[in-house]
């Protein structure tokens, strides 16, 4: 392999490391590595997409692979809207699963196998990935592409019925309403399933399951925009899903876990969202409400006044303490600043006079730590 390429091809994974993050799974650096991404999407020029939600597309002006290597978008059939997807995004996708060698994972949507070729890599060669495309076009070119691969196994068909036993891993790259109940059946112990549950805009958010015996703890890790599955989608819950997320800001959906059947009637407050065969536990939000009370209790102690203004480092405290509890509370990684002072107004019993003067250290603070607020 030529030098030069290889390098790209580092730069791109350890960019990636950085994007993602990838803090828990190193190999899943070494993996974008070493996987050759123009095997899978067919010879260049490339058109590229820099911006998902922009939509800004260009041309490549040479075939030189290296264009690809960066967290970009791919197109492989412009007509239908269809890319190889954003490594940055997969990339922090598949750290939230903990993939280890010989582990079996299920990959519906498997396109021309770029992140099959990946998923292999993670599981090394004990471990077996099935990956489902229902495009039979599609499946063909995954199929030659991942020749080199023999612990991949391309089938042409329906993800959410394919049955190819007790699995460690459902891995799903595009959206339903409602999950397979067979992928929920063949999770063992301790298995994951990550998929996309999207309304009829094609935009909802990660759910993320962990079998625990016959429970199933659920999670949202963040919203996504992605191409609807031909099957496994009902209109009628595509619109509840849309209605449900109304509000909410992106990717911070209040659940817990995820029932498989229909909730009993004295569990219909618990209910979040329900859709054919399975609803969403409601995360229990006054208990959360109460740990950020607890949180900025402490800080009520020191009386406070408009005319004494208040040092950066209490507010930072402040803020970030009530960010660690809510962290700690529930599933949400991120809380907004401004819900953060809100907060410590209400906790704190500061007027609208206090907050506004000291607005312009919350502003400071909010500007100088973006990255945990």
């Amino acid at each position: 392999m030529d030098d030069t390429l290889a390098a790209a091809r580092r730069w791109y994974a350890e960019d990636l490391r950085y994007k993602a993050p990838v803090l828990r799974n190193p190999q899943l650096v070494e993996a974008f590595a070493s996987v050759p991404r123009e095997q899978f999407v067919g010879p260049g020029p490339w058109r590229i997409i820099s911006d998902p939600y922009d939509n800004d597309a260009f041309l490549t002006p040479d075939a030189d692979p290296r264009w690809l290597y960066h967290d970009v978008l791919v197109t492989i059939d412009a007509s239908r809207n269809l890319n190889n997807g954003m490594p940055g995004f997969w990339a922090r996708n598949l750290e939230h699963l903990d993939i280890a060698r010989g582990e079996r994972v299920l990959q519906v949507g498997a396109g021309t196998g770029y992140y099959s070729a990946v998923l292999a890599d993670l599981v090394g060669p004990a471990g077996r990935v099935t990956a489902v495309e229902t495009d039979p076009a599609l499946a063909a070119q995954a199929r030659a592409n991942l020749a080199s691969w023999p612990q991949v196994n391309v089938v042409s068909g329906d993800g959410r019925t394919v049955d190819v036993g007790e699995l460690d891993i459902v891995i799903v790259f595009a959206g339903s309403t409602n999950p397979s109940p067979l992928w929920l059946d063949r999770l063992v112990e301790g298995g994951r399933l990550l998929m996309p549950l999207t309304s009829e805009s094609w935009r909802g958010f990660l759910l993320r399951v962990i079998r625990h015996g016959d429970r199933f703890e659920a999670c949202s890790i963040g919203g996504v925009a992605v191409y609807p599955c031909t099957s496994g989608r009902d209109e009628d819950a595509g619109k509840r899903l849309h209605a449900a997320l109304e509000g909410l800001p992106p990717g911070k959906v209040p659940i817990r876990a995820l029932h498989v059947g229909d909730p009993r009637p004295d569990e219909a407050e618990k209910v979040w969202f329900q859709a054919q065969g399975f609803w969403l536990e409601r995360e229990a939000m006054e208990k959360k409400h109460r740990a950020l009370s607890r949180s900025t209790a402490h800080y009520a102690r020191a009386p406070i006044s408009k005319n004494r203004p208040l040092g950066r480092r209490w507010w930072h405290d402040a803020l970030k303490t009530a960010w660690n509890r809510v962290s700690c509370a529930g599933s949400c990684r991120r809380v907004e600043a401004h819900t953060a002072s809100n907060w410590l107004r209400r906790d704190l019993g500061l007027t609208e006079d206090d907050m506004t003067s000291h607005s312009e250290r919350i502003d400071e603070i909010r500007g100088k730590h973006v990255g945990w607020l």
